[in-house]
């Protein structure tokens, strides 16, 4: 029996499989914006829905720059709108490139174009972003965190790039689209060939800033219940582990996942907020510092303790 409720609780640590129709945030220095990841419902997109989840639930971009508006390329115009790779230290553009610092990545996924799957590069479709296969093609399988939002009929994308989100509402796209940008390339002293796509049409607000993701994170709606920290449809205690994680200065990318509240803290009342799921009672004072750390099995009696209690309402 130990070992059985031992084998439930290492499952529920594992992310979930088949989530899709979850909605990410990304909250902009203009304004935010939706995307619903995997509207088709496409299994196949699933490599790619878990791929953003990764880098959205880990808050990996988090305070990132918004660092390509291609206004035009081959007479389309407008292009696209690219983001998902950099961070600076300042909130204006680094005097040299190195300035611009990749953020941790994830290993690559395996591709799915949107020409097999029967899916085009539309207006308002989001795709990742691909590197060169060294021969003057495109490597299917090389993408990670940088991301696109298509602003045209880019059919001429979907032999190579999948497309597994769609953006809610384009207005704040279309406001950072129409700032004005910049060619850091220009300039001698920064240090960027000409072709370096991702610094030659850099948007910048009125006051010289560039622009930032300031926070992503998933939506918490009927699929998200409170407390459901790792965005997988359901409170369990990986959602525990997510909430500690998020306090952690040793984990990468801790992040705002357990800010349950959304009040930009994570904090003991996102702790609270998890305990309340499964019937349990707020503990004062509760954070990081002074919420002991729980062992697996006693993880597993909280959550079984819940099971039984709902059981027995249905029951009556």
């Amino acid at each position: 029996m130990i070992r059985r409720l031992c084998f439930i609780l290492v499952a529920a640590l594992l992310p979930a499989a088949g989530v899709h129709g979850q909605v990410v945030r990304f909250q902009t220095s203009v304004g935010d914006f939706d995307l619903v990841l995997n509207p088709t419902s496409n299994p196949e997109l699933q490599g790619h829905v878990d791929n953003m989840l990764h880098y959205v639930l880990s808050g990996l971009y988090d305070d990132t720059v918004i660092n390509r508006a291609a206004k035009e390329v081959d007479g389309i115009t407008p292009f696209v709108l690219q983001m998902g790779n950099f961070e600076t230290l300042g909130p204006t553009a680094p005097a040299t490139v190195n300035g611009f610092q990749m953020i941790p990545m994830f290993d690559s996924i395996e591709g799915a174009p949107a020409q097999r799957l029967g899916l085009s590069n539309t207006i308002g479709t989001v795709g990742l972003a691909l590197r060169g296969d060294g021969s003057g093609g495109t490597d299917q399988n090389s993408g990670q965190s940088s991301f696109y939002i298509n602003l045209n009929e880019n059919s001429f994308l979907d032999p190579d790039f999948a497309v597994f989100a769609q953006v809610a509402n384009l207005k704040t796209v279309n406001t950072i689209m129409a700032l004005p940008s910049v060619n850091l390339t220009q300039n001698p002293t920064f240090g960027a060939d000409s072709g370096n796509l991702a610094f030659t049409e850099v948007p910048e607000l009125p006051n010289g800033n560039l622009v930032f993701i300031k926070k992503a994170f998933v939506v918490v709606n009927s699929m998200n219940p409170k407390g459901d920290y790792n965005g997988n449809g359901r409170v369990d205690a990986a959602d525990y582990v997510a909430w500690r994680n998020s306090q952690s200065t040793e984990v990468i990318g801790g992040g705002l996942i357990g800010d349950g509240n959304d009040n930009g803290i994570v904090d003991g009342s996102d702790y609270n907020t998890w305990r309340a799921h499964f019937g349990a009672v707020a503990v004062s004072g509760a954070g990081a510092a002074n919420v002991p750390e729980p062992s697996a099995f006693a993880l597993t009696l909280l959550i079984a303790s819940a099971c039984a209690a709902q059981r027995f309402e249905r029951s009556v």
